[in-house]
């Protein structure tokens, strides 16, 4: 997000900016903007409800959607332009760097 020139100071900041700029213009599945928020509830319950618990159903359709978003966050920051249009579609869950894009570690 600070790529294309925001800044937000607030994860609601976050979420909101990340809704107004990327999932109403179309360029990301709403599906995404949905999972930061289900994120920082989930996070607000650990924080400050003693007795919150979660368990892996709850969990893992959750943790299959952040994937995947970091996924897409990776794609588009090696994409050639930087653009959410051009960065290729997911194929699987994990996260790699396409090869024409890594730095070698000289």
């Amino acid at each position: 997000m600070v790529s294309d020139g925001f800044s937000p100071k607030t994860h609601s900041g976050l979420i909101t900016e990340f809704g107004r700029e990327y999932v109403l213009t179309g360029k990301i599945d709403p599906k995404y903007s949905k999972v930061l928020s289900q994120m920082r509830s989930i996070r607000k319950n650990c924080d400050y409800d003693v007795l919150y618990y979660t368990n892996r159903e709850e969990m893992e359709p959750i943790l299959i959607t952040v994937r995947e978003l970091i996924e897409l966050i990776v794609e588009r920051i090696f994409s050639p332009n930087g653009s959410w249009l051009d960065a290729p579609v997911i194929t699987n869950h994990l996260i790699t760097i396409p090869p024409a894009s890594r730095q070698d570690s000289k």
